[in-house]
């Protein structure tokens, strides 16, 4: 409810920038006392000419019908028979042509406004102030994939319903596939390495930052778009520390400049591509897999990673897997994320050896190789608070029909 009332908002407030709303509003008031004052100042002028019942100028009523005449059609039969009443419905008639030619040109420039801004992402308002939403710093080819990835390919509301602001210098020509895609998208034009910018796209409210890297053809190129991500990621950093953010990754060489950067997460696409065109070659058909368990539709199976709840703390995952299979929750576990991936091993662990990735997708069984110091998440570790579960799951998953473990079954028995 509350992002929808923050998108209607922005809407409305898109609107009045865009067609000049507030200058309509303006000349309409204008209008509106211009017509209130005349009538008054008529009726006053014309009592000193002592006006018969049934005259233009016998009533106050009578007065503001002969302003409404001035302003539509001219003098006509109702003339003023007093020189201060002449001079009044002059100026009404002169300014009220003023303000009804302003009222039309307004009134048409915001028709062909809206025609030309019907294929274009729409400019964030200036007063507009989002939260919980994503920036998307830059813009290439992929930006509209990921758009409908967001929105689940199924206009707003099917997928995610948080706005997007983009931030680049060419954001007012960036043309819409889709206007219900592109429903709370908006666009802001400025240099995503600056501060201003960044700041106009409330980037300290956000809830994730992508940063999408320049085109580029050749190897050269491509390592000047990571730098160029770098600076971004540096610029996003410097104003919002805790940002999570994304960067998109050209060159796997240039990963090692990133690793003193508080980037949450590289997306490096040649290289999964690479991954999966290789193993695809050996697995047949596993392609649309891959591409359903990534889709944001919400029709379709989907990963998702959420917190471990405090009941669930100190199983182990085998036996997470059989409380999850004796339930009606559609939820699949597949794994256990303990933080972010690191280049070396992780923390040490109460056996005395380290953890070598903290995603473990499907934890073994078996122990540690002898010598090699470090191991993988077994299958029956207990989970500590803190852990994560990566799922399968349809929709937002719902822990709340697993059944209780064995030990709640003792206490509540007890």
């Amino acid at each position: 409810m509350r992002a929808r009332l923050q998108h209607l908002l922005a809407q409305l407030e898109w609107a009045i920038e865009a067609y000049r709303l507030k200058r309509m509003a303006l000349s309409l008031v204008a209008l509106v006392l211009l017509w209130l004052v005349a009538s008054v100042v008529l009726w006053w002028a014309e009592q000193a000419s002592h006006p018969q019942p049934g005259e233009p100028f016998y009533s106050l009523i009578d007065c503001f019908w002969t302003s409404t005449v001035y302003l539509l059609s001219g003098l006509e039969e109702y003339e003023p028979a007093t020189n201060l009443g002449k001079m009044t419905a002059s100026t009404v008639m002169i300014a009220g042509v003023g303000v009804l030619g302003f009222l039309g040109t307004t009134l048409l420039a915001a028709i062909v406004e809206s025609v030309r801004l019907a294929d274009l992402v729409k400019a964030k308002p200036s007063l507009a102030r989002l939260r919980g939403h994503i920036v998307i710093c830059g813009w290439n080819p992929r930006g509209d994939a990921i758009i409908r990835e967001m929105r689940g390919e199924r206009g707003a509301g099917r997928g995610s319903p948080r706005q997007v602001v983009i931030v680049t210098p060419d954001a007012r020509e960036i043309r819409i596939s889709d206007r219900r895609l592109y429903s709370g998208v908006w666009g802001i034009s400025g240099d995503p390495t600056q501060s201003a910018a960044l700041l106009q796209a409330d980037i300290d409210k956000a809830h994730s930052v992508v940063v999408l890297a320049q085109a580029a053809d050749d190897a050269r190129g491509r390592r000047a778009a990571d730098a160029r991500t770098l600076l971004t990621s540096l610029a996003v950093q410097s104003l919002c520390p805790d940002a999570h953010t994304l960067a998109e990754l050209l060159d796997y060489q240039s990963r090692s400049h990133f690793k003193r950067q508080s980037v949450s997460e590289l997306i490096y696409v040649r290289r999964m591509a690479a991954r999966l065109l290789g193993h695809t070659a050996m697995s047949h058909y596993l392609t649309d897999f891959y591409v359903s368990l990534m889709s944001n539709a919400g029709n379709v199976d989907q990963t998702a990673i959420i917190d471990l709840p405090d009941t669930l703390v100190g199983s182990s995952f085998r036996q997470l897997q059989r409380r999850f299979a004796a339930s009606d929750c559609p939820v699949v576990p597949i794994g256990v994320w303990r933080g972010a991936v690191e280049e070396e091993p992780g923390p040490a662990t109460s056996d005395g050896l380290r953890f070598s990735f903290p995603l473990a997708i499907n934890p073994r069984t078996q122990t540690p190789e002898a010598g090699t110091g470090w191991r993988r998440l077994r299958r029956d570790d207990p989970l500590a608070r803190g852990d994560r579960l990566v799922v399968i799951t349809r929709g937002p998953p719902d822990l709340k029909s697993l059944p209780p473990s064995q030990e709640q079954q003792g206490k509540n028995v007890g």
